[in-house]
């Protein structure tokens, strides 16, 4: 794995995303090593751990509001990415810290690895382990292009196409193939009512819950998967998830977390 500034142009529509958003800062060294000794493959260390470190916590903002935003690249035996994003001093408190790993679907298409789907699962399990994980998603490119933007009609009558914007600390867009709920999502729905939603896999992870929807993150929008998701955010509702055949924006306004101690 490789530092890296930019991400290739070629993972854009074909690349499966696993991602942990956070209800408290991962701007630590100590995150940085959590992460990068998770056994998840293909990872390799072909970088100083500690250059690496140094980069994760390194504010980028030339202003008053500090953010980290720096980019890791493996190449075996397919692209990968992991991203990760953290928010300081002076940004806007809905907005939270992040961590996403992007793989090329060749893992599957091309190299078929050995249980890609369940080491991805997994993946997302242990980013969970990270800090306090508030919200995470894992999903096929196709399948964010298809929930996370909306069409609106313009007055001249052309069709714009804008990206949904909306934090887990305000609500949920969707369910996704792979989606897990933190402490204050589980207090926000209650653990009865998430432990009884019907999905593919239905499992408790430390203090929230994962939720799997399809076999794989390729199988997405099948009629059965899709009629489980809206089933399970009818279930879990609250106001927690975007509407838009009702324009219902939610604004849950969750609060962060205290960083943890000594993080």
């Amino acid at each position: 794995m490789h530092l890296r500034s930019t991400m290739d142009r070629t993972m854009r529509k074909g690349s499966v995303t696993i991602s942990m958003d956070y209800n408290s800062s991962i701007r630590s060294g100590r995150t940085a090593a959590k992460f990068f000794d998770l056994q998840w493959e293909p990872l390799t260390k072909r970088f100083d751990l500690t250059e690496a470190a140094v980069e994760w916590e390194k504010n980028r903002s030339v202003s008053q509001s500090e953010f980290g935003d720096c980019i890791y690249q493996g190449d075996q035996p397919a692209l990968f990415y992991a991203l990760v994003n953290w928010f300081g001093p002076g940004t806007h408190r809905t907005w939270v810290d992040s961590i996403a790993v992007k793989l090329n679907e060749s893992f599957w298409t091309k190299w078929k690895a050995p249980d890609v789907t369940e080491k991805s699962v997994r993946l997302m399990k242990a980013l969970a382990t990270l800090g306090s994980p508030l919200y995470g998603r894992g999903y096929h490119q196709s399948e964010f292009e298809s929930k996370q933007f909306r069409e609106r009609v313009l007055k001249d009558g052309r069709v714009s196409r804008e990206s949904i914007s909306l934090t887990p600390r305000e609500g949920v867009v969707d369910m996704f193939w792979g989606n897990y709920f933190g402490k204050a999502y589980v207090d926000l729905f209650g653990q009865q009512t998430l432990a009884r939603v019907e999905s593919l896999r239905n499992e408790r992870v430390d203090d929230g819950f994962l939720l799997v929807f399809a076999p794989d993150p390729f199988h997405w929008n099948q009629q059965e998967v899709l009629a489980a998701e809206k089933n399970a955010k009818a279930e879990l509702n609250h106001d927690a998830f975007l509407d838009l055949s009702r324009g219902f924006q939610p604004n849950l306004n969750i609060a962060p977390e205290p960083p943890l101690e000594n993080g």
